[in-house]
């Protein structure tokens, strides 16, 4: 839905990330919606194991955009696809730091649906600390009022990773619920063990 541009925030000196609407997305109104939804669902995830958001806005043009964390480092797909998988004490860490964001998402209302090694980011902090980064929050399911129709999903409709999703959310993801998230976590989980 978009593409990620590494910035200067003028005001404070920090290191960001913008991620700005692709042309695509402009023109789709499902995918707009999608687009503009996800930093309102970012400003909920105060965590350190989700991109962390800063803003979001438009051009001048009207085209929005996000500013999120600058994260440094590589997803965890590049990671198994350079490994082949990762030692048990790595999994465990990235384990639990990856159901930690979950526990803050779900009680947040929301419902990621689309965790896979590609949406899980191996973050190396200045400290050098590897810290596991949940991202890619467009597709997620709210349980908010205020928000759910903005992007939601059609009832027959499958969001996510076919390979990580819930057997529940074949054809059903618009009533997905946070076991759907946990099942994608464990496939994930299994997946970097072997």
């Amino acid at each position: 839905m978009g593409e990620v541009w590494a910035a200067l925030d003028r005001d404070t000196g920090e290191e960001v990330a913008v991620k700005m609407a692709r042309a695509a997305t402009l023109a789709d109104p499902e995918l707009l919606a999608r687009f503009e939804r996800e930093g309102k669902l970012l400003r909920r995830l105060r965590t350190p194991y989700v991109c962390g958001f800063r803003a979001a806005s438009h051009t001048d043009d009207g085209a929005p955009f996000l500013v999120v964390e600058r994260l440094r480092g590589e997803t965890l797909e590049a990671l198994l696809a350079r490994e082949g998988d990762l030692p048990l004490g790595e999994t465990l860490r990235v384990g639990r730091e990856l159901l930690s964001a979950l526990v803050v998402a779900h009680d947040a209302g929301v419902v990621h649906r689309d965790l896979s090694p590609s949406n899980v980011f191996l973050h190396q902090a200045p400290s050098g600390a590897v810290i596991t980064k949940v991202l890619d929050f467009g597709v997620a399911k709210v349980s908010d009022h205020a928000l759910e129709g903005a992007g939601a999903t059609e009832g027959g409709a499958t969001i996510g990773t076919l390979a990580y999703v819930a057997p529940e959310q074949l054809g059903g993801s618009a009533t997905t619920g946070p076991r759907a998230d946990l099942y994608a976590a464990w496939t994930v989980l299994v997946h970097t063990l072997t």
